[in-house]
């Protein structure tokens, strides 16, 4: 069984027994350059090749979503 939540606290300790969930993965919020290359992907995949977004306005928006993960953006 595969399961994932942002809120690990707010998990029932029942769940997260010995035997239940034995491997925890954190995986961290992307940094700047990598939420560059999200909004990047994301654009090409939402705007193809009909329109192109200023790399100074997805540099942009990358710098200033700090703490946002690809959902967010």
């Amino acid at each position: 069984m595969v399961a994932a939540t942002n809120r690990l606290d707010l998990v029932d300790s029942a769940v997260l027994r010995s035997g239940r969930f034995d491997i925890k993965l954190h995986i961290p919020l992307p940094n700047a350059a990598q939420r560059r290359g999200i909004l990047d992907t994301l654009l090409h995949k939402k705007l193809g090749n009909f329109y192109e977004v200023e790399p100074s306005v997805v540099g942009f928006v990358g710098e200033a979503s700090e703490g946002w993960c690809g959902a967010d953006l």
